[in-house]
């Protein structure tokens, strides 16, 4: 028998091994295979099985060990994994091994030697390369087949070594050094129990819920369920995900943030009990995401819910994905293969005849425009479920405006009143550290990042600039490096804020949501908590402060500078304001009347009006018909592709290489100038990007035709492809 394998390489193919008689190998199970001539044992899965190769069976290697007793990957996730490959321009191996978590991969050296068992009375009658090989192993304990193969200097290497094994002259081996123990957490899997789910249903729906979730039980679609701020959307999904649960399915929850897992875990407890849900993300050690994902394998839970890696887990029997806060970028993977979690859900759902429902209060311009199209189904909820109305907003005009540093003095008395009341005042700024920008005003020395080239950002916490990009900290420069000038600080940034407010309002407790404060969940949970408690009277925060949270006695909510909270100048920045705003004023008076001061640089910015006074029908048709106008997604799909080059004397030819693409596919994309990056540098290479466009309808083939073409004219170091971008430039 012999199996196609698929291996973590940046390479559009597989790679086929013998299976010994002794061993079993399925689809989905994950093999150790020799690799090239370093003969690293790799681990690859079986993605095929074949009974005749189409290749010289002399030439083809051992299965060296099979390590699983059944699949770790179901024939729907590799199925899934192999669409993921094509529509996200990565290939099958990488796809699959940035599904499965690293505990899951072994690499090993390939080790061979004469086994006890064996009988060299006949070596005589050996071929000449066989003879050769076991003169190398006699005495020996064992060689490394690479070390073996040098020695031994013959061209029939491969041939004299499939020859010997299955004469049972010699034998494979590794070395178990660094091995992971793989058993410890297949048997805390297997012996766990599952137990009864708690039947109890805490909240009780009001009429407008009751509506909307039969709505959507009925919808024979995938759901977009809208509605503003504090209107139930979350009370809804798990009414919906209880009843799936109770039928004996599974129910997947998607969030975008770490920092709401804790607290939507808590929530979600009250409805199937504190052991029942299995949490997934990034920071669980690489031993908890083996055991949860063996959980979703082996169906020892029914409720998960995760940050966007969780859309792979190969849950059994999952009939529901919930996906809070579609529209947000987070759900966007930034290495290899850069799906996007939402957009998987939604495939994973075609494969495996479930339901997803979206859940936003603003979705994203792409989602709403399906609904309208009917291609979702539309479902929304239109008030708030207590009796608190909207909060009243006021857009000021910053420059208009009487003010000690960035604040009004208006928008200081308003904080200062909702203190003495003993409620709260979320204070959002996008931007965390200090000052946003150290330069010299004598010769123009701008403070930027080696590795990337971006202004450095002060901390004064730490006394440190740091890259907000890479995360590279320097040394505080007082004194120009150039000309000896002092140093000028300007910008605002989370840190500052709240020193000022400090200083401002001296009897106020102000804590800080960033993250450089949140660095793990649990600390994030007792935070909020705090917060819901009532410890702290003004939060200053990012939009990690934003999204998702219920602070019962926040009243105020100040948003500052939010006409710049769009960040990247591109076709989005639009939507990411409209979503920052409405998410920000949302959070205020949602058990007794509140109110928003959103500050602005200029007062006539659609986006910031709609999000200010929430309207997303109006947002939409405003952004919908720009976008048309322009041929922007949802009227194209959008291709980035990033060129890195050593140094500007490459950039020529880089150009004409781009420029060769271009031609080669006039047919299929157009494309946008090569244009130096926002980030002008990665590690020490020079980054510049060319945005592709094409049609739904020739986007198949045009992803192909790039995969194939590109790849011949730059290494792949030197590029990346990332398919429908949350983020140009």
């Amino acid at each position: 028998m012999f199996v196609k394998v698929a291996l973590d390489l940046p390479v559009d193919r597989t790679f086929l091994y013998r299976v010994p008689s002794n061993l079993s190998a399925e689809v989905g199970k994950r093999v150790l295979v020799p690799f090239q001539e370093k003969e690293l044992l790799r681990t690859g899965i079986v993605v095929s099985v074949e009974e005749k190769p189409d290749f010289p069976e002399e030439k083809i290697k051992n299965v060296v060990e099979v390590l699983d007793e059944f699949p770790l990957i179901p024939n729907k996730l590799l199925e899934l994994a192999e669409v993921i490959s094509v529509n996200y321009c990565s290939y099958l191996g990488e796809t699959l091994f940035s599904i499965l978590p690293s505990v899951f991969k072994v690499e090993e050296s390939v080790y061979v030697r004469i086994p006890k068992s064996a009988n060299l009375e006949d070596i005589d009658a050996l071929k000449k390369g066989e003879k050769e090989i076991i003169s190398h192993l006699i005495g020996k304990t064992g060689l490394k087949v690479s070390y073996l193969r040098r020695k031994a200097k013959i061209s029939t290497f491969y041939q004299s070594i499939n020859s010997l094994l299955s004469k049972g002259l010699i034998e494979l081996f590794t070395r178990k050094k660094g091995r992971r123990n793989y058993k410890q957490i297949i048997e805390t899997v297997s012996t766990s129990e599952e137990k009864q789910i708690n039947p109890s249903f805490p909240v009780t729906l009001s009429s407008q819920q009751e509506e909307v979730k039969e709505k959507i039980k009925s919808s024979k679609k995938n759901v977009l369920l809208l509605g503003p701020p504090n209107s139930g959307k979350t009370e809804v999904c798990l009414n919906l995900c209880k009843e799936e649960v109770l039928k004996g399915n599974a129910v997947l929850i998607l969030v975008p943030e770490l920092l709401l897992t804790p607290e939507l875990k808590k929530r979600i407890e009250t409805y199937f009990g504190k052991d029942q849900v299995v949490v997934y993300h990034g920071k669980l050690s690489e031993k908890e995401k083996g055991i949860a994902w063996l959980k979703a394998l082996l169906g020892k839970s029914k409720v998960f819910v995760g940050t966007r890696s969780a859309i792979f887990l190969p849950i059994k029997n999952l009939s529901l994905i919930v996906v809070d806060e579609e529209h947000d970028s987070s759900y966007k993977e930034q290495q290899k293969p850069y799906y996007n979690a939402r957009d998987v859900a939604i495939l994973r759902s075609g494969f495996e005849n479930l339901k997803v429902i979206l859940v936003s209060s603003t979705p994203s311009v792409e989602t709403f425009y399906k609904a309208k199209l009917g291609k979702i189904e539309l479902v929304e909820l239109k008030e708030r479920i207590t009796s608190a109305p909207y909060p009243f907003v006021r857009i000021v005009e910053l420059s208009k405006e009487k003010r000690v540093s960035i604040f009004s003095r208006k928008l200081l008395r308003a904080i200062e009143n909702t203190v003495k009341k003993k409620e709260q005042v979320l204070v959002f700024i996008n931007r965390r550290g200090f000052f946003s920008k150290v330069f010299c005003l004598n010769c123009g020395f701008v403070a930027k990042c080696e590795n990337c080239a971006v202004p450095l950002v002060y901390h004064k916490t730490k006394k440190q600039l740091l890259c907000h990009v890479c995360g590279r900290n320097y040394k505080l420069i007082l004194n120009c490096p150039k000309c000896g000038s002092p140093m000028s600080f300007r910008g605002y940034g989370t840190q500052r804020v709240e020193e000022e407010l400090k200083i401002l309002l001296p009897q106020a407790r102000i804590v800080r949501i960033d993250q450089d404060t949140v660095k793990d969940p649990v600390k994030g949970a007792k935070l909020i908590e705090e917060i819901v408690n009532g410890k702290w009277d003004i939060i200053v925060g990012t939009q990690m402060a934003v999204k998702g949270h219920n602070f019962p006695k926040l009243t105020l909510v100040v948003v500052l500078l939010a006409d710049l909270l769009g960040g990247y100048p591109d076709f989005y920045s639009n939507e990411r304001i409209f979503q920052a705003v409405s998410h920000a004023v949302g959070m205020a008076g949602r058990l007794k009347p509140g109110a928003s001061i959103v500050q602005v640089i200029e007062r006539d910015n659609f986006a910031v009006k709609c999000g200010a006074y929430y309207q997303p029908e109006k947002f939409y048709e405003e952004e919908i018909s720009t976008r048309k106008m322009l041929g922007y997604p949802p009227f194209s799909r959008c291709v980035l592709v990033e060129l890195f080059i050593n140094s500007f004397s490459g950039y020529k030819k880089l150009e004409e290489k781009v420029e060769k693409l271009r031609e080669e596919l006039s047919n299929y994309f157009s494309f946008s100038e090569l244009t130096p990056s926002l980030v002008p540098k990665s590690g020490k290479k020079y980054r510049f990007f060319t945005l592709l466009r094409t049609s739904e309808e020739k986007f198949f083939e045009a992803i192909l035709l790039l995969k194939e073409k590109i790849s011949k004219k730059f290494s792949p170091e030197d590029y990346k492809v990332i398919v429908d971008p949350v983020r140009i430039g």
